[in-house]
């Protein structure tokens, strides 16, 4: 297992989250496919920072993370990003093989994406984790 497949535990396992969105399956890691429906979620691992250590291979990385909401209203991108906000920020624990030591949340954007034709909310969280 690796980061984004814990993400993806995390999200999917929450069933307020998911009873929230378009369908129980709308969470994707990096790409929604073409043609899905609103409101659902899409993450994206940015940036990946190890930790330096003297006697080898470091065992503790810090990915950072983009959750992006996407709904027909705002009140729903709100709702559904506050729920996710829930979900994440603050979480510790093992999720399946990966040691997660933390997740923070760091900040968010909200504005209506005339691409996709949607409100969208950008979240970013920074992760620390065992390897």
């Amino acid at each position: 297992m690796n980061v984004q497949e814990a993400i993806y535990t995390l999200l999917t396992g929450d069933s307020t989250l998911c009873a929230m969105l378009s369908s129980t399956t709308a969470i994707f890691n990096e790409v929604a496919p073409q043609g899905t429906d609103n409101a659902c979620i899409v993450f994206t691992e940015n940036t990946y920072k190890t930790n330096r250590t003297k006697s080898g291979v470091s065992a503790l990385d810090e990915p950072s993370l983009q959750v992006d909401i996407y709904a027909d209203t705002a009140i729903v991108r709100n709702q559904i990003g506050a729920r996710v906000r829930t979900v994440l920020d603050g979480h510790s624990g093992t999720v399946g093989t990966i040691k997660l030591q933390q997740i923070v949340f760091i900040d968010q954007y909200s504005n209506y994406d005339e691409l996709s034709e949607a409100y969208r909310t950008s979240q970013d969280y920074n992760i620390r984790h065992n390897i």
